[in-house]
This record gives C-alpha cells, structure tokens and sequence, in this order.
C-alpha cells in the first residue's frame, strides 16, 4: 500500500462525508489516516479544525498542540491553529496561539496579520494598529496589512490618512483576488465617509470587477438557489403548516425557543443584542446550527433535491433526536446549560426556512426585522463578503436587488399562511422609540419588561460578536445608517421598480 495515496483517499472520503453531514463517519475517517501517519501534524490540525467546528473546543486544543508539538514548534504550525480557530469564530483561542508564534518570530508578517484582525475585531484598536503597522513594515505591499492599517484608522475618524494608505496598494496586481477586492471595498467605505458618494461607487465596483471572473459558478448554484425559493414559496401552503403544528404538538418540549432572521442587512444584529442583554435569553448569535445540524442532516446534503417536498417526507421518529441534538449542540456553542431562558436562534439565512423550522420546531416563534428595502440592498451591494454562492448576488446592483426579491417574497408568500406566531419588527423603529419596540417584542416572547434591554450595547462589549456588524454594536442606537440610500440613488434608480412592492408591504412608501 502506497502511505501517502492511502492517505489522500481517507482525506477525500472525509471530506466527502462532511459534506453530507456526516461528521462522525467524516472524522472517522481523519483518525484512521492520523493511525497511518501518526507523526504527521496536518492531520491532527485537521481533527482540531474537525472538533471546532462541532464547537469541541478542549478536544480541538488537544489536537493542535499535539500538532504544534510534532511540528516542532514552528512558527506555520501555530499560525494553522490559530487561522482554524478563526475558522471556527474563536478569536480569542486564535489570539493565543498567534500570541506563542510571535514570542518565536516576532517580525512574522503571516502572523501579525491575524494578530491585528483579532485585535481590530474584538476593540483594541492601539494593539490593532500596532500589529498592522508592524505587518506592513516587513511587507509594504502587503494588502491585508495595508487594509488592517487603514481600517483601524477610519474607525478613528482619520479616514485622510486611510485614504492614503490604501491608494498606495490599490492599483498593484495580486494574485489573491479576494486580498485585492478588500482594498477597494475599505477605500469605498472611506470615501462613503468623507461624503464623496460617487468616488465610493466607484470604489465598490472596481471591487466587484475584481471578484466577478472567479465567482460565476458560484451565482449559478445561488441562480438555482434563487429559483428553488420561488417553487418553495408556491408549495408551502397553510394547509401544511397547520400539519406540521398539530403534527407536533406531541413533541417533548427541549426548551424555549425563538428564530429571528429577515434579510442581511436588516436590523437583525441590533434586535438581537437588545433582546440578549435580557436575563432570561439567550442568542445563539449567527451560528449555522440549524442548516448544520437540522435541515443539512435531515435532507441528505443533497443540493439539488426539493429540500421541502423531501423535509415534509421526513419521518416523525427522526424529528425528536433532531431536537435534542440541536438543543445539546446550542450548550456546547455557549458553554453552559440553558436552563429556563429562551433562546433565541438569529440568522438571515433562516428565512427560507421557516417551514422546515416549523415542522421540527412547532412551539417556535418568529421574528422578522424589516428595514427600508433600499437601505438594505445598498447596504449589501457595499459590504466586503468573503466570496461564497450567497455572496456572489451580491456582485451588481441588479443581482442583489433580485436576492433581496427572492428572500422577502418568499416571506411575503408565506407570512399569512404561518401558523407560530411571528412578529416583523422594523429597524427605523428600533432607532426611533427603542424602548416601546422592545417591550412589544418582549411582550411577544412572553418575557417581562427589563430595563438592561436598553443598555445592550453595554452588555455587547463584553462579548464575542460573531456578526459582520461587531463594531457598531457597542455604539448606542445612531441614525446615520437611515435613508443612505438617497446618496446613492441613481444606481439604485433603475432597479427601483423592483423594490417598490417591498416598500409598500413593509411601510416604506
């Protein structure tokens, strides 16, 4: 038997397994290929990334320092744990690992460039910037260190200095295309702030050329995605929905539980951060336990199936272990018991998934945030998304004004045929009379009035947050993110048309 062919096989399988979320036959297979090498340290990282992932986070650090160990105590071996740990959304686990490399190699620009995303991320802006200069001392031409750099200072307000910084680097060629589209993405929120709109569109849009060439398989699969959507929101009917509640009424009740989603964008951040600063809640953040371990599981994995027609096949037996991993798999991701409190679920892609939500949780309740429907599709146009099928409706104008058409009209299809309760709660509200919002959605989830709901952005800055808005939500409520679509709205003109029927639904026009 050739080892290294064995290996690469097992490696496949494993690979291939995970996919159909399999994870335990998917990690199987990884330690059987580590009893075959067992010296080899990329396949003990593998089972650190592996356990993390499944939020094993005590078993992930024994595997990578197993692997640091076997390695030798290079500096790539550290820098592998950490950038896993970053994979798995645990900045401060990745900081320590990094934190070990740099008292080894102090000038490691591959390490000093997480340092100061980590340090950006969790709000030390001076050890931030410290690190993204030091980065950009060893490598000039380095854009990640560049944009760290320029970043950090446009959270000061020194958007002039940024701004200079970024036009050094901006028009090098680099082979890393997504390195290369950050740069123009942070230049266009620079130039946003210094109210220079059309230079910011500009901005934006080199950023999408850059991205567009490598991302168009992945807007097929989002295409077919989009039209699935469609016949999902022609299928559910209100008929099957009161088949599902009474389907389940029988159900062992794992705990109290709510899903707040809506579109990117849309305000599910903040209602989320207020609701989390309640006693009796608490959020799951944007974690993907739902598709991950629910709906991925229950379908197979199989992406071209009619995922709807096949979930409301799934047999009743299978709905209660789905249940309860779910609910054990939420107390790993905290890291302690939930007891009494409410949870509450919040993800954006959760949307389209209200009917599988409701077939397995029945006693579920809704909430969907609402914001002006061209504050948001502007607001996703201009955010920086790693690339992914999702992120590529997100490349035009055009193409996220349709993403945004397929996830709220399939709400708007099924929103009168829901039979849990539901809420829509709107951002401009939020801003305008936070506490009368708050104490209807509390009402809502049956909890009582709480005066902390008002301070959460108090109660944010004590922890992780795992949304692409991290840094505003220790700011208390603001009203600048209001109406800015107006700065931009003869790129938005053509597709207004479009957007209007959302506008009128929602109260926007």
């Amino acid at each position: 038997m050739n080892l290294h062919i064995e290996i690469d096989r097992l490696r496949r399988k494993s690979e291939a397994a995970w996919e159909q979320f399999d994870y335990e036959k998917s990690a199987d297979f990884l330690r059987r290929a580590h009893q075959l090498a067992p010296r080899d340290p990329r396949l003990l990282l593998d089972l650190g990334l592996q356990s993390g992932l499944r939020y094993d986070y005590a078993p992930a650090a024994d595997y990578f320092e197993k692997a640091i160990r076997l390695a030798g105590w290079q500096t790539a071996a550290y820098a592998a744990a950490g950038l896993h740990c970053l994979n798995f959304s645990q900045p401060l686990m990745a900081r320590d690992y990094f934190a070990r490399a740099l008292k080894k190699n102090p000038d490691a620009v591959e390490i000093l460039v997480p340092m100061a995303r980590i340090y950006e991320r969790v709000g030390q802006l001076d050890e931030a910037e410290e690190m993204a200069t030091r980065a950009a001392g060893q490598a000039p031409e380095n854009k990640t260190a560049r944009r760290l750099q320029a970043l950090v200072l446009r959270r000061r307000n020194r958007l002039i200095e940024a701004e200079a910084i970024l036009r050094t680097v901006a028009d090098r060629p680099d082979a890393d295309f997504w390195a290369a589209a950050q740069i123009w993405y942070e230049l266009g929120f620079n130039l946003d702030g210094q109210a220079r709109y059309d230079d910011a569109m500009a901005a934006f849009c080199q950023a999408k050329q850059i991205m567009l060439p490598a991302m168009e398989k992945d807007y097929a699969q989002q295409k077919r995605r989009q039209n699935q959507v469609l016949l999902d929101a022609a299928t559910v009917t209100g008929e099957m929905l009161q088949r599902f509640h009474t389907d389940g009424a029988h159900l062992q009740s794992p705990g109290r539980i709510a899903f707040l989603s809506g579109h990117p964008r849309s305000g599910t951040t903040l209602l989320e951060q207020v609701l989390d600063a309640h006693p009796g809640v608490v959020s799951l953040e944007e974690t993907n336990l739902f598709n991950a371990d629910v709906f991925g599981p229950l379908t197979g994995g199989n992406p071209e199936l009619d995922q709807l027609a096949w979930f409301e096949k799934i047999p009743a037996a299978k709905l209660p272990p789905a249940r309860k991993n779910y609910m054990a798999l939420a107390e790993k991701f905290l890291g302690q018991p939930v007891g009494n409190r409410l949870v509450i679920d919040k993800n954006p892609s959760l949307t389209i998934r209200f009917p599988a939500i409701a077939k397995v949780f029945p006693e579920a309740k809704f909430m969907v945030a609402l914001r002006d429907p061209r504050d948001v599709c502007l607001s996703c146009f201009m955010q920086a998304q790693r690339p992914g099928a999702v992120t590529s409706a997100y490349l035009t104008v055009e193409r996220t004004v349709n993403e945004y058409a397929s996830v709220l009209g399939f709400w708007l299809a099924i929103r009168d045929r829901m039979v849990a309760p539901w809420l829509e709660v709107r951002y401009e509200d939020m801003v305008a009379d936070l506490e009368s919002v708050a104490r209807r959605t509390l009402g809502f989830l049956e909890l009582s009035w709480d005066d902390r709901v008002l301070a959460f952005n108090q109660h944010a800055k004590g922890k992780i947050v795992r949304s692409p808005t991290y840094a505003d939500v220790g700011r208390p409520i603001y009203k600048t993110s209001q109406g800015r679509w107006h700065h931009y709205q003869k790129y938005l003109e053509p597709h207004l048309a479009t957007l209007k029927p959302f506008a009128e639904a929602f109260g926007y026009e």
